[in-house]
Formats: structure tokens, sequence, C-alpha cells
């Protein structure tokens, strides 16, 4: 099998680039267009329930809450530092890793003018 990629014909993918460059711009202008009107709304609902106006939307404020996470690397580091001491423990902490395959993507930093 040829895993050799197929050389990029430059002239097909710059007018492809450029279209999603201006597509892009103007969805930076709109969403600084957008960011006042939606901190407004944010505050005009805040600690209210979910309102929906009907034709127009449902909305509601969605507070600030915390995350946690664990360094993987870390953590992997930790189990198996544990394995050679307390091996039931790094296999309970190895038996809840889970793992999910992630799709790949195009990404695109684009020129700024």
């Amino acid at each position: 099998m040829n895993d050799t990629p197929t050389p990029i014909d430059i002239h097909a993918l710059t007018p492809i680039l450029a279209a999603l460059r201006a597509i892009d711009l103007q969805i930076d202008a709109l969403k600084a267009q957008s960011a006042p009107l939606r901190a407004r709304a944010r505050d005009m609902l805040r600690g209210h329930a979910t309102i929906t106006l009907p034709g127009i939307a449902t909305a509601r404020d969605v507070p600030d809450s915390m995350q946690a996470s664990y360094d993987r690397a870390a953590l992997d580091t930790l189990v198996v530092r544990l394995a050679a001491t307390h091996p039931d423990i790094a296999a309970a902490i190895s038996a809840t890793r889970k793992e999910k395959k992630q799709s790949g993507h195009l990404w695109i930093a684009f020129s700024k003018e």
C-alpha cells in the first residue's frame, strides 16, 4: 500500500482557502456584533428560568461552573508507580480509563491583514 500523499494542486486549493477566509472574516464580524447583544440578553435572563419566545428562540442563562479534569500523562505515571506496590489500586484506576476516537479535521490559520 502506498502511503505517499498525492501532490497538492495549489491552483485548485487557493480559491477554496480564499473563500473560506472570506467567510471566516464575515463570521468574525458577526460574532463581534452579537457579543454585546448576547451579554445584554444574558444579564436580563440571569436568575430566571428558560424563556421561550415563539418563532424566535428559547434562551436561558447557563451559570458559570467548575469542571474537574486530570492530567492524563501524570495519571498514567501514577498508575505505573502504583502497579509495583498497590496493583489492585492501579488496576482499579486503569479500569476507569475511557478512550474515544475523534474525527480528524482541517486546521487553517488564515493570514491577518
